[in-house]
């Protein structure tokens, strides 16, 4: 930046989603040496992606088929999305148990209605 003394031994990485809102003064010449666009993942790398999240969780048979729609269903959507996408089912899946402490953690499944109601949620959230 400058003003700035050069430090060979620093190093700057910044991310972002919404490059539309970063001020075009920090990505003039001369600020970062290169800029690198990380596209959204495809249908099948989406599919995958829900498959590992599904995968570390206790989920029924109906959740870990219900990848590929989902893939489908997510377009658009980040890794992170979709990883948040799990983490939110996984909290429905607790949320519609009336009484936690009175069953067993391993009889709490995630369902596929979870999956998909936790990615109607996130969609919702985005706009």
């Amino acid at each position: 930046m400058d003003g700035v003394e050069s430090r060979a031994q620093v190093i700057v990485v910044g991310a972002t989603n919404r490059l539309d809102i970063i001020d075009s003064a920090l990505l003039r010449p001369g600020r970062f040496d290169r800029l690198i666009h990380v596209p959204t993942p495809d249908k099948a790398t989406r599919q995958n992606i829900f498959e590992i999240n599904i995968a570390k969780m206790q989920a029924s048979e109906d959740a870990k088929s219900a990848a590929p729609s989902l893939g489908e269903e997510s377009e658009g959507m980040s890794g992170a999305e979709i990883a948040l996408v799990c983490r939110e089912a996984g909290l429905l899946a607790l949320s519609f148990e009336n009484n936690i402490e009175q069953k067993e953690a391993n009889s709490i499944f995630v369902e596929a209605s979870h999956l998909k109601q936790a990615l109607q949620d996130v969609k919702a959230r985005g706009k």
